[in-house]
């Protein structure tokens, strides 16, 4: 097999093979391979414990009545349009201001917005 290495790691396996660890350039790749692979079995992100009890219902739990209220209310505030305060210069900047505030008074309040547990 054939392999390619960069300098740097070249002078690495030389190294480890002039201290006497190994014998020949194989020997370093191999256990360079060896380690890498016990380093991915026993990675702890690739098998996450099981979740608690219980914590699954609790995320996907209906909501209250209530909590569906303080939803829409954080909907519509975002998509409230924000009025713009007047412009002290008139330069064109200031202009596509105040073009943008009339079409934002134009296009009235936010439409209600349906959420997911919502009946219609």
């Amino acid at each position: 097999m054939a392999y390619t290495l960069t300098s740097h790691y070249d002078r690495v396996i030389d190294q480890l093979i002039r201290a006497g660890h190994f014998g020949n350039r194989s020997e370093v790749v191999r256990a360079g391979l060896r380690k890498l692979e016990q380093e991915y079995l026993s990675a702890d992100y690739l098998r996450p414990p099981p979740l608690p009890p219980g914590s699954a219902a609790r995320s996907y739990k209906r909501q209250t009545k209530a909590e569906r209220e303080e939803e829409r209310r954080a909907v519509r505030a975002s998509n409230k349009p924000r009025k713009l305060k007047k412009a002290r210069s008139k330069t064109k900047a200031d202009a596509s201001d105040r073009e943008l505030a009339a079409y934002w008074d134009q296009c009235g309040p936010a439409p209600d917005v349906i959420l997911p547990n919502d009946k219609v």
